[in-house]
C-alpha cells in the first residue's frame, strides 16, 4: 500500500510538471492569438515575470495601478506593498493579479470578472479537454466553444470545481513568472499561498451566490452538454411509457 501511495504521488507530480511545461510553452502562443497587436510574451521564460511589460501587468496585483512607474519599479524590485487600514503589507499570493480578471478591475465590485479571463479558459481546455481544443476557443464568441469531452469526460469529470479551477490558475501564475521551478518551497513565487487563498474564496459560504454564477459560467463554456436541460414536454418517451403503464393498469383493474 505504501508503494502504491508513492506511485500515485509520483504520477501526480509528473502530471503537474508536464502541465507546467506545456502551459509555459503555450502561453506566448495564446497571448498572440488573443492580442495580435500587443507586445509579445517572451518564449524564454526567464525573460517573463516583472521584466516584461506584458507579464508584469498580468502578474501585478489588480488592486495596484500598474500604469504608475513607481509601482512597476517596486514590483520589479520585489518591494511593492498593498495599502490597508492597518498599514501597508508586502505583496504576496493573497493579492490576486490582473490575469485572473476578464476586463479591468473595479475596486467597488472586485468580484466582477474574477477567474473568468481567456488565458484561464485556454489553460483549462489545454489541461482537461485537449491541447488541440484551445485552437477552437474564440474569445469573442462563447457559442463557438468546443463540446468535446476530451480528457475531462475520460476521467469522469462533468463540471468545473474549485480545486480544478485554482489548479489551472496556479499553473498560469507560474507560467507568467520568470521562475524556473514550481514547488512549495519557492517563497518568491508564493504559489501555494496563491492557490490556497483562491480555494478559500471559492469555498467561502459568504460568496456562494457569486461563485454559483461563476461555476455556471465555466460549465457553459467547458461542459455545455452536461447542463442541457432535459425536455419536459408531454410527448417524451418517458411520458409515453408512463401512459402505457397506466393504460395497462386500468385494463387490469377493469376500467
Amino acid at each position: 500500500m505504501m508503494d502504491l501511495g508513492k506511485k500515485i504521488k509520483a504520477a501526480a507530480g509528473t502530471a503537474k510538471s508536464n502541465d507546467s511545461h506545456h502551459i509555459s510553452k503555450a502561453i506566448p502562443v495564446w497571448w498572440r492569438k488573443l492580442h495580435p497587436d500587443s507586445v509579445p510574451i517572451p518564449d524564454n521564460k526567464v525573460k517573463r515575470g516583472f521584466k516584461n511589460p506584458v507579464t508584469s501587468h498580468l502578474l501585478c496585483p489588480a488592486v495596484l495601478d500598474w500604469d504608475d512607474p513607481n509601482i512597476q519599479s517596486a514590483l520589479c524590485n520585489r518591494i511593492a506593498t498593498i495599502p490597508g487600514p492597518d498599514g501597508p503589507e508586502a505583496v504576496s499570493g493573497v493579492n490576486w493579479p490582473n490575469f485572473l480578471y476578464d476586463g479591468p478591475y473595479d475596486p467597488k465590485t472586485p468580484w466582477v470578472g474574477l477567474l473568468r479571463s481567456h488565458l484561464l479558459v485556454m489553460a483549462y481546455m489545454h489541461v482537461f479537454i485537449a491541447p488541440s481544443s484551445v485552437a477552437t476557443h474564440d474569445a469573442e464568441d462563447s457559442s463557438s466553444q468546443s463540446t468535446r469531452s476530451g480528457n475531462a469526460h475520460n476521467n469522469g469529470m462533468t463540471s468545473v470545481n474549485a480545486a480544478l479551477l485554482t489548479y489551472v490558475a496556479a499553473q498560469v501564475y507560474f507560467a507568467l513568472s520568470d521562475e524556473g521551478a514550481f514547488h512549495k518551497s519557492n517563497k518568491k513565487l508564493d504559489a501555494v499561498t496563491f492557490y490556497e487563498s483562491l480555494v478559500m474564496y471559492l469555498e467561502d459560504p459568504d460568496n456562494e451566490k457569486d461563485n454559483k454564477e461563476l461555476f455556471d459560467h465555466w460549465n457553459r463554456l467547458i461542459f455545455p452538454e452536461s447542463i442541457t436541460p432535459v425536455a419536459r414536454g408531454k410527448n417524451t418517451s418517458n411520458a409515453q411509457i408512463k401512459a402505457a403503464r397506466l393504460a395497462l393498469q386500468h385494463e387490469a383493474d377493469g376500467f
